[in-house]
């Protein structure tokens, strides 16, 4: 049996959460069970702040191995960088740029948690007076790719804070989701590594888009309102946010992710909680019905297993 295999078959998770990872909250309830590569997972929901959260979720020991070894070939990716992928990675770096377009000015030092290969930094750096660029990326091969093209990378973010470096602009690409107590999270990031007035750029998948939402590498599970919270718990103000489909659709109705532009605010602000989570079961139905066609065609299909499932059998089940 191969190590991923034995990786899947024996997945330790931690003891179930009382209390939300987000605020903190105790009212918390059941969400929704999924399956993910014949991983079978739970979610619930927090009535304070509306964050979406798998409950229990593999331990952080587990998550650290399986990004450092298997995560690539988990998800079919391909193991070494290959000159396709970077094509694929060179056409959200342009999305990515649009979106920041307006905002980014001035010279910037640049952290990209998750740089992966290192075309976003490479094209941030073509477009923008950008004078240090540092990467975090925990996989060796995809690591020495970034590095390829002139950019830092560590294979941790607490090797970037040992160095004692700080930043004016941070960007997470689809990082978010993965980390188990997001808020605590970017409040440490905002503390430890971002000057003052800096921004930070986040991208996540939407849970109003239905797509790659409910997946092993992801305990947790964002909405517009929920993101919003997040970030508010983390001292963060909005600068700028739009939930698109760009680049999987041009479809001005899908809201696959949700990208953001923060910066640091003195106070706290107050989390309002979502009007979603005092009728779930209205915001599931809602949720398929603002994507592409193809979709919607999906969602008429399969709508009385969706309601079968409703009431007690697996639901949100993922190849």
């Amino acid at each position: 049996m191969s190590g991923l295999k034995k990786m899947n078959k024996s997945i330790p998770f931690d003891v179930n959460e009382t209390h939300c990872p987000v605020c903190g909250s105790c009212q918390i309830k059941h969400f929704s069970n999924a399956k993910h590569k014949e991983v079978k997972l739970s979610y619930d929901i927090c009535k304070n702040c509306g964050i979406i959260f798998m409950n229990p979720h593999p331990t952080e020991e587990w998550y650290d191995i399986f990004y450092k070894q298997y995560y690539r070939s988990f998800y079919s990716d391909p193991i070494s960088p290959t000159p396709d992928e970077k094509v694929k990675q060179r056409k959200r770096a342009r999305t990515l740029l649009q979106f920041l377009k307006k905002d980014i000015y001035g010279e910037r030092y640049h952290l990209d948690i998750g740089c992966s290969t290192g075309e976003f930094s490479q094209a941030l750096k073509s477009e923008y007076p950008i004078s240090r660029s540092v990467g975090v990326e925990p996989d060796q091969t995809y690591r020495q790719s970034a590095e390829s093209l002139g950019i830092k990378c560590y294979d941790n973010l607490s090797s970037v804070s040992n160095d004692k470096q700080s930043f004016t602009l941070i960007s997470m690409n689809h990082v978010l989701e993965h980390i188990l107590k997001p808020s605590q999270f970017l409040s440490n990031l905002k503390k430890d590594l971002l000057e003052r007035g800096g921004l930070v750029y986040i991208e996540v998948p939407n849970y109003a888009g239905l797509f790659g939402s409910f997946e092993i590498a992801h305990p947790i599970v964002f909405t517009e309102e929920s993101l919003e919270n997040t970030l508010k718990l983390a001292g963060f103000k909005i600068i700028e946010c739009k939930s698109h489909g760009n680049p999987k659709s041009n479809n001005n109705n899908s809201k696959y992710y949700t990208s953001v532009l923060i910066t640091p605010q003195k106070n706290k602000l107050q989390v309002m909680t979502p009007r979603y989570v005092t009728r779930i079961w209205a915001f599931k139905l809602a949720s398929w019905k603002n994507s592409t066609l193809e979709n919607n065609l999906v969602f008429l299909l399969k709508f009385p297993i969706r309601l079968l499932r409703h009431f007690g059998f697996p639901k949100h089940t993922i190849g």
